[in-house]
């Protein structure tokens, strides 16, 4: 749902990390890690980094990293250490700084998804590695969508 042609974009993570909690998205969310620890558990380095849409959705914790690092676009006073809060498109850290970036739907749910990418390039050390997780909005839940009345699960602009 649209107003003015505005995504309401903190909304949008809300939604999205509710959507996690039901059966389908739990399911995802479970497939998601079992490929991640598989893809990712021969690298090792100094940082990891995971851009996403919420803190409370680790990926990758099977790998062998000094230092993990989580992002999360909204601040509450439960966020533990290691947490940092920011924009996807606006990342604090200096470049050059991760060994491993993980982008978990923050592409998905940003205003600014090429900057999102080129910021997770940016702090990517030279021989570093990113992992990029999306939904492609060709699929059928880019079909879904645009058919369905329900206003649940990924890809939904809630405003």
């Amino acid at each position: 749902m649209k107003e003015s042609g505005a995504i309401n974009f903190p909304v949008r993570h809300e939604s999205f990390e509710r959507w996690f909690g039901t059966p389908l998205g739990r399911a995802l969310l479970a497939d998601q890690r079992q490929m991640l620890d598989k893809e990712l558990s021969r690298f090792t380095g100094a940082r990891q980094l995971q851009v996403g849409v919420s803190h409370r959705l680790p990926l990758a914790t099977g790998t062998d990293f000094v230092q993990r690092i989580i992002t999360t676009p909204r601040w509450n006073p439960q966020i533990p250490d290691q947490v940092a809060v920011c924009d996807a498109h606006e990342l604090p850290f200096s470049a050059d700084s991760m060994d491993l970036v993980i982008l978990h739907h923050s592409a998905d749910f940003n205003r600014y998804p090429h900057e999102v990418i080129r910021e997770a390039a940016r702090v990517l050390r030279g021989e570093g590695n990113l992992a990029l997780i999306g939904f492609n909005p060709m699929s059928l839940w880019g079909v879904r969508r645009l058919i369905s009345r329900h206003n649940d699960g990924p890809g939904v602009a809630v405003s």
